[in-house]
């Protein structure tokens, strides 16, 4: 903003009007605490990884046109899922900020979730409990999350083992298709978003019952 004569501060000359156009923020820090997750269209942590500023670019503008459509058929959260399907779930995220919008996501359905932090941890978690569903980050350190899939899927039969969703900021053509070769059961977008949280768990649980 420049100022006049009378410190009145004025728009520069030629600058877009913020009150008619949308703003994009991106928010790069290493903790943020989403109390207030409709002001932004989509958050980044630091260190940022490649993968992840590619989905959340592709998802804020991707999004923009089907906006107003989308958030008028979005369903509300139900409170009363985790009662009515209950689920043994495992998140496996090596991302705090990601852990904490998953986590508290799950806990406004009824569900508490274990945590792990890399790819080794899920192995090590099932091998001391069962589970009926994990959510397993593509990209974490020390295994990423194919490998850590192909391992369960060698290690526990098909009756035995949980079923994995994956979660990726990946949106390449053909990664749902890639995630599905390892093993994994279904696919979640990041930045988390509550309605495909839901509709997973809710598959998961039909095949869990079936």
């Amino acid at each position: 903003m420049n100022k006049g004569p009378d410190d009145t501060p004025k728009a520069w000359p030629g600058r877009i009007s913020l009150a008619t156009q949308k703003l994009v923020i991106f928010l790069m820090l290493r903790i943020i605490v989403r109390d207030e997750p409709m002001l932004f269209a989509g958050f980044l942590t630091k260190p940022i990884k490649t993968s992840e500023l590619f989905g959340v670019i592709a998802g804020v503008f991707g999004h923009q046109a089907t906006k107003e459509c989308s958030n008028a058929s979005q369903r509300p959260i139900d409170k009363g899922l985790g009662a009515r399907s209950p689920l043994r779930i495992l998140l496996a995220e090596d991302n705090l900020v990601n852990q904490k919008v998953a986590g508290r996501i799950l806990e406004r359905m009824g569900y508490r979730a274990d945590l792990a932090a890399n790819g080794l941890e899920p192995l090590a978690a099932l091998r001391r409990q069962t589970y009926d569903v994990v959510f397993m980050d593509v990209h974490m350190p020390e295994m990423d999350g194919f490998e850590a899939t192909r391992q369960i899927c060698q290690k526990w039969g098909p009756a035995e083992r949980p079923r994995i969703i994956a979660m990726t900021a990946s949106a390449m053509q053909g990664d749902r298709e890639k995630c599905l070769e390892a093993g994994m059961y279904d696919y979640v977008s990041k930045p988390v978003r509550v309605e495909e949280l839901q509709a997973a768990l809710e598959r998961a649980s039909e095949i869990r019952i079936a």
